[in-house]
């Protein structure tokens, strides 16, 4: 199941982060606001509301020259129908090596995530998440209350790419999806 929400979710994110005013008109993502520097917004998935928060990196490291890169983002979701909150995920961008791990470091404090390249071979390749609840929740805990995270992969090419990303706002993006979702 956590697979199909992590697609629905990027698409839905990817949709909004481009143009959050068309799509709130065209009623695919409806925005419920931007706090600093996240986003906050929910979608209905067949007749069920998920919301979202996220953010783009303020400046990314890599190892390589970056080529052909998509938008990356991070960011946290709520499925209250599945019971399922806090879900922190990251979309790259760029397919992760396969069997790879991505670190994030919130303030000094080190998480280990899995990429899709090690689940699905094409359609996950780019996300990584945290592989239990427990895990997100003191992820979530982090970026509530921390001031920068660094997210680090490996691309399929050997590319070593660090993207770092403000959390000045993220508490109250938090808040706001929390009381949308009614959790």
């Amino acid at each position: 199941m956590k697979a199909f929400h992590l697609l629905a979710t990027s698409t839905g994110l990817a949709v909004l982060l481009a143009s959050a005013a068309a799509q709130a008109a065209g009623g695919d993502a409806t925005p419920i606001g931007q706090y600093g520097d996240w986003s906050a917004a929910y979608f209905m998935d067949g007749g069920r509301k998920v919301c979202y928060m996220a953010s783009a990196p303020k400046s990314t490291r890599s190892s390589m020259h970056l080529k052909n890169r998509d938008a990356s983002f991070l960011f946290i979701t709520h499925w209250p129908q599945d019971r399922e909150k806090t879900a922190v995920t990251v979309s790259a961008g760029f397919p992760y090596r396969k069997g790879s791990k991505v670190s994030i470091t919130v303030d000094g404090t080190d998480f280990t995530m899995e990429t899709g390249a090690n689940v699905r071979k094409n359609a996950d390749a780019d996300m990584a998440w945290m592989t239990d609840g427990a895990g997100d929740e003191r992820l979530t805990d982090a970026l509530r209350r921390g001031s920068a995270v660094t997210v680090r992969g490996t691309s399929g090419r050997g590319n070593v790419i660090t993207d770092t990303y403000s959390l000045h706002g993220s508490a109250d993006a938090y808040d706001a999806i929390s009381k949308a979702c009614d959790f």
